[in-house]
């Protein structure tokens, strides 16, 4: 398996127990659409940075920088699913 898919398969674990928790704790109607959402940017996002910015050399600067867009850019993205 390729490491952008590893990469992207380990975020979106992550995206589910945010989502999870997410819908189970919030107040209000809707919330489990985050949960569903949460995973789908987190591998995206995870995935295609990776992809984009490390490739096949495991510089620590770049893994540094991938993981804080991915959050960044992922946290946008759930909302915008």
């Amino acid at each position: 398996m390729k490491p952008w898919i590893k990469y992207g398969i380990f975020n979106a674990l992550i995206g589910l127990l945010i989502g999870a928790y997410t819908a189970i704790t919030a107040i209000g109607d809707g919330y489990f659409v985050v949960g569903i959402a949460a995973p789908l940017a987190f591998f995206l996002t995870g995935g295609l940075l990776w992809k984009f910015i490390v490739k096949k050399k495991y510089d620590v600067v770049k893994i540094i920088i991938t993981g804080l867009l991915t959050g960044v850019i992922s946290h946008y993205l759930t909302f915008v699913i």
